[in-house]
């Protein structure tokens, strides 16, 4: 439920002072140098601050909003204690983010407990702060917003009459999708927990088919405020078997590794190392496969007969490495330049060899197929997948040498992105969400605005917002990225306007023609209205939205200009500059002939 609760800018503020709190006054704390709080009252100076004890408000310690913070560039961290408020009285607060006299940003309030308050955590004319890790539960509202955007609320736990009041500010409800402990001790990073006291909250309700411990679906606060990553601690439809194969020594994932369910089903981890099986209840048997870099595992048995998720992390030893080159019976050195043991994104792949002898005849085999005579320079085409390659040289005496080589080759780009579309703009911003592919090895999407790139978005996000636009038009284009660095080629877009004024203006200068000199005086109509050029030769004309012929006189001494169309349903500004020719001056003289 979202209402809107207006209160007067300094009717709260003034409760405050009324009551006496104690001021709180940042202290010099060297290294470690956070001040503990230990009761209500004001925080008014930038810093580090943290809750040291309970706070209770009841009784004669009864204030109307316990902890205020009326400067920006500040940390609050609540360390997991409680500011507890008196059985939710109207327009009381626990923490209140607000100065009458100023913009307050740069604030984080975080791992706090907030309860029994009107509005656990409220932000008034305050923007550009966090909101993390807190748990406001208990109140009648979770959260009040008022006025206050570019906010960022993620990983916080709501259960509350209302979680959310929120006037038309726009704010951002989660972060990108990590792994890490987060608010309900689930293993993954994004949005919030949004619970109400019935039960019937979203993350309460909420379809769930994934390993991450999040809603399949956003929970919509409004139009242009949404949760895209909410936490749920509901099990899965499905059952999953996930984990990351990693280097037995340094810990790290491994990407690229073969990991098979029964030597059957498989699939290849990722970037991070991580693998991703969906399965019936059963027992699997898991063998990860990496044969140029890694010894393939002794296969670990594993079932989903009780677990709805099962994580098994797999080790891989590394085998020796060094130059790979290959010598028979002391004969000629082979060495490959190219391919290398590395990813491809095409199939046609350069084959760049070299030998320590004069070689009279170069042949190559590639996955255990025939061998091929070629000479250099030469192209092989290779397989989608892990590739296998030896090449064999003949000497001018007749010795043979032999070199190999393992490469992989993914060529083949995920899926673009669907229902690309704009949810929300104002007059300089708009906000573009997607539908991200379903390749299990995609892994991000590049994101340009008019052709110019703006930036990687990571799986999961699947939202853009472009700021500090002017009042125009703007395509938003997208190519999607795997985890081997494929990329898409097609470029998918979607052309958005910013909300633009229902009066326009085209303005401009009328110059001499061959030159940048402005003339005054002259008349520029359309078909509705006519304006007169200044000092400085500009003009303006306000209009409509519309299609306007443009045309500019000043007689006698200027030829008047062949009319312009102009268009102003793109921008509320459109520039047209406009050249006249100045017409011939003195007196005309000749001899005119006559025919007869």
């Amino acid at each position: 439920m979202i209402q809107c609760k207006k209160y007067g800018r300094l009717e709260i503020f003034k409760k405050v002072v009324g009551l006496n709190i104690f001021l709180l006054v940042l202290m010099s704390g060297g290294a470690l140098g956070a001040t503990s709080i230990t009761q209500c009252g004001n925080i008014v100076s930038s810093g580090d601050y943290v809750l040291g004890q309970d706070i209770w408000s009841s009784g004669n310690m009864a204030v109307s909003s316990c902890i205020n913070i009326t400067s920006s560039n500040v940390v609050f961290d609540g360390e997991s204690h409680y500011i507890i408020g008196n059985s939710a009285e109207v327009g009381t607060i626990g923490v209140y983010i607000n100065n009458p006299a100023s913009i307050i940003t740069n604030v984080t309030v975080k791992n706090v407990n907030v309860t029994r308050w009107d509005s656990g955590i409220y932000l008034k004319d305050s923007s550009d702060n966090n909101v993390t890790g807190n748990n406001a539960s208990n109140n009648s509202n979770g959260i009040n917003l008022f006025n206050s955007n570019n906010n960022f609320i993620y990983n916080n736990y709501f259960n509350n009459t209302n979680n959310v009041i929120i006037d038309s500010s726009v704010n951002y409800w989660n972060t990108t999708k990590r792994s890490g402990k987060n608010i309900i001790n689930g293993s993954y990073i994004g949005g919030n927990f949004w619970a109400d006291p019935d039960g019937n909250g979203w993350s309460q309700t909420c379809p769930v088919n994934n390993i991450y411990g999040m809603c399949d679906s956003p929970y919509v606060i409004n139009s242009e405020n949404k949760d895209f990553l909410p936490l749920t601690n509901l099990l899965p439809t499905q059952r999953f078997i996930t984990g990351t194969v990693r280097d037995n020594v340094t810990r790290l994932g491994i990407a690229g590794v073969n990991v098979s369910l029964n030597n059957s089903n498989s699939t290849i981890t990722d970037a991070d190392g991580l693998y991703l099986f969906v399965v019936e209840p059963d027992t699997f048997e898991i063998t990860a496969t990496f044969d140029v870099r890694y010894y393939t595992n002794n296969s670990v048995i594993v079932s989903t007969v009780s677990n709805y998720i099962v994580e098994q992390d797999i080790l891989l030893v590394k085998k020796p490495t060094g130059t790979i080159t290959g010598k028979v019976s002391g004969y000629s050195m082979i060495t490959i330049s190219s391919p290398e043991n590395i990813f491809y994104h095409t199939t046609e792949i350069p084959l760049v060899v070299s030998a320590d002898k004069v070689i009279s005849l170069w042949q190559y085999s590639l996955n255990g197929a025939d061998n091929i005579t070629f000479t250099l320079p030469a192209t092989i085409t290779a397989s989608q997948g892990q590739n296998n390659l030896i090449v064999y040289a003949q000497d001018s005496t007749g010795n043979w040498g032999s070199s190999s080589v393992s490469f992989s080759v993914d060529s083949i780009p995920p899926a673009s992105v669907d229902n690309l579309q704009n949810v929300s703009y104002a007059l300089d911003y708009i906000n573009w969400t997607w539908a991200d592919p379903a390749d299990e090895d995609f892994e991000k999407v590049l994101v340009y605005l008019d052709g110019v790139l703006q930036g990687e978005i990571p799986k999961g996000v699947m939202y853009y917002n472009a700021t500090g636009l002017e009042q125009a038009t703007y395509t938003i284009g997208t190519r999607t990225v795997d985890i081997n660095g494929t990329e898409n080629a097609t470029l998918r877009t979607h052309t958005a306007a910013t909300i633009l004024p229902a009066e326009r203006y085209i303005n401009g200068t009328v110059m001499e023609k061959g030159t940048t000199n402005g003339i005054s005086g002259v008349t520029v109509t359309t078909n509705t209205v006519s304006t007169m050029t200044n000092e400085t030769g500009f003009y303006s004309l306000a209009l409509t939205s519309g299609s306007f012929d443009l045309t500019a006189e000043l007689s006698p001494e200027y030829y008047t200009n062949n009319s312009v169309t102009v268009s102003t349903a793109l921008r509320a500004v459109t520039v047209q500059d406009i050249e006249l020719e100045l017409k011939p001056t003195g007196n005309i003289t000749g001899t005119v002939s006559v025919g007869v």
